[in-house]
Parts: structure tokens; sequence; C-alpha cells
């Protein structure tokens, strides 16, 4: 069991480390003023982002929450576990719906009315793959 886990967990570590990198790289497009481009990176980094969290984000909470050791939320691993769903769950809600709400139209002037939850997005999403990384590593610490 511990493998698979710790195989799931590395998938999901490696999916993550290349939507950062998407994000990295959407950053640079949108400063360059390729604004489509930077729509298509983000579009594929929210549909990485969202199969791993199908796949092994939300089958590992429940198993974790659904254990003995999660109701001890002094246990410093337990908070940043909740506070990385927490944010992962609102950066994914919001990124879904800014790629939606953009659906790869070419004229991206709608876009710039939604500047504010782009950034508070990028953010959240940076915070709970930072958070993940932590988690990460104190997962194959623990193998």
């Amino acid at each position: 069991m511990a493998l698979t886990f710790y195989a799931a967990s590395t998938i999901s570590f490696i999916i993550q480390i290349v939507v950062l990198a998407l994000l990295i790289g959407a950053l640079i497009l949108k400063n360059q003023k390729k604004f489509r481009q930077h729509g298509i990176l983000m579009l594929t980094a929210v549909v990485l982002h969202l199969i791993s969290i199908f796949v092994v984000m939300v089958p590992s909470l429940a198993a974790f929450f659904g254990s003995p050791d999660a109701l001890s939320f002094a246990d410093a691993y337990v908070s940043i576990t909740a506070v990385h769903a927490f944010a992962g769950v609102i950066s994914s809600v919001l990124g879904v719906w800014l790629v939606s709400a953009w659906h790869l139209q070419k004229d991206i002037q709608g876009c710039f009315r939604k500047k504010k939850v782009m950034d508070i997005t990028f953010v959240l999403w940076l915070l709970s793959i930072v958070l993940g990384v932590i988690l990460y590593l104190r997962i194959i610490q623990a193998i």
C-alpha cells in the first residue's frame, strides 16, 4: 500500500512541478503581452491540476482525514494539510472559472476585468503548491 501511495504522490508531485512551470511560463507570456498563449498555458495548467486533484489528492485527503491522526490540529502537518487543501480548492475553482470565462476567445478584453481574481488565484495556487511540496517531503521521509 505504501509503495502505491508513494508512487501516486510522486506522480502528483511531478504533475504539480509541471503545473508550476506552466504558471511561470504563462506569467512570462502575460508580461510579453502574448495573452492568447498565456491563456492556453493556463488552460493546460488547470486541466493537469484537476487530473492530479481527482486522481491523487482527493482520495489521499479522504484517507488522511478519515484517520485518527487527522484529529490533532496541534500537529503542524495537519494544519498544513488543511491550509493546503483550502487554498488548493479555492485556487482550482477560481482557475476553472477563469479559463471557462475565457473559453479560448480571441478577444481577451474581458480578461482584463478579471485581473484581481487572476492575481488572487495565482497567489493561492502558489501557496498550495509550496505547502504541497512540504507535505510531499514529509510523505517520502516517512516511507
